[in-house]
């Protein structure tokens, strides 16, 4: 049996050869010529914007129906079709959108397919601008507790944004990524810092310098009724001399590091009125003077700063 299928399969061998490949060129040709549709998902579109546009145009696809060969479409991918849109300023319209309808000229060209029907693109895109904004600086870390900081200046002072007008425009300032301190800074020191970044702006320049004066802290104390000296120097030996009121107090503002300031004590203060100089019976408003009592204090006020002062003649 097996004998005889092979006799009959190589019969007129040639000719059957020919016969199959005369056939298998017959379907293709045929197939080459029979058309049929598809849709294909998650075609890629490449957007290519001008420079006075902004906008997320990454990861964007649609859907396309194309026509064409059997074999052609079968074969077909997405990237295969990519979409090519070029967007310029003049197209924008108000609401910061912009519409495209893709023409089959815009699609990449596959031999054997054409592009029939895509939906409309939707781009939200918005104008690119530029302004300029203060720049304020940012501390991290602490200075030690009898020192502060008692100037700042940025410079630039100004530095100029660049990007999409929603985000440029909602801006008022921009901040300088943080100047260290440590309790180790006793004077004032400068530093050159970045502009902390802002999404999709570009910021020109993106550095400054900080200048920054640092100083030792002053706090300021009010020590209320400390006693007030008469000085009459010779005069006494010829006047009687006496504050007209008894008792006569005053307020005393002190001034200096916080904890020279908390070391004051009222017994130390010594404010006096120096009547020496008055040499006539009489009665006068003199002005009150104090010292300080303790290094590193200032005395900043004395509170009434002049009291009355009585000078009469001894009876003789």
């Amino acid at each position: 049996m097996l004998k005889k299928l092979r006799r009959i399969f190589l019969r007129d061998g040639l000719r059957k050869l020919i016969a199959l490949l005369l056939a298998v060129m017959l379907y293709f040709g045929i197939s080459s010529r029979i058309t049929k549709e598809r849709i294909v998902s998650g075609v890629p579109v490449k957007v290519t914007l001008a420079s006075e546009l902004s906008g997320t145009v990454d990861n964007i696809t649609t859907n396309v129906t194309v026509e064409g060969s059997e074999s052609a479409i079968d074969s077909l991918t997405p990237d295969d079709l990519t979409l090519h849109i070029s967007v310029d300023q003049n197209n924008l319209v108000s609401g910061h959108t912009y519409a495209v309808m893709p023409k089959p000229s815009m699609f990449s060209q596959r031999d054997g397919v054409t592009v029939k029907k895509c939906n409309k693109i939707i781009l939200h895109l918005q104008k690119v601008i530029s302004r300029q904004l203060p720049v304020e600086v940012r501390y991290g870390g602490e200075l030690d507790k009898n020192f502060i900081i008692t100037g700042t200046v940025a410079v630039p002072a100004v530095v100029t944004l660049t990007g999409p007008e929603d985000v440029v425009k909602s801006l008022s300032k921009v901040y300088t990524s943080e100047v260290p301190l440590s309790k180790t800074v006793y004077e004032p020191f400068d530093f050159y810092t970045e502009i902390s970044s802002v999404n999709t702006v570009k910021i020109e320049p993106a550095s400054v310098l900080v200048q920054t004066g640092v100083s030792r802290k002053f706090e300021e104390r009010e020590i209320k009724g400390v006693p007030v000296l008469l000085l009459s120097g010779t005069q006494k030996k010829a006047y009687d001399v006496s504050f007209v009121r008894e008792n006569t107090l005053v307020d005393i503002v002190v001034s200096g590091s916080p904890s020279a300031v908390a070391g004051v004590r009222a017994d130390r203060l010594k404010p006096y009125v120096d009547a020496s100089k008055v040499n006539f019976p009489s009665t006068q408003m003199l002005p009150v003077e104090c010292s300080g009592g303790t290094d590193g204090v200032v005395i900043k006020s004395v509170t009434p700063g002049e009291v009355a002062v009585k000078v009469t003649g001894k009876d003789k």
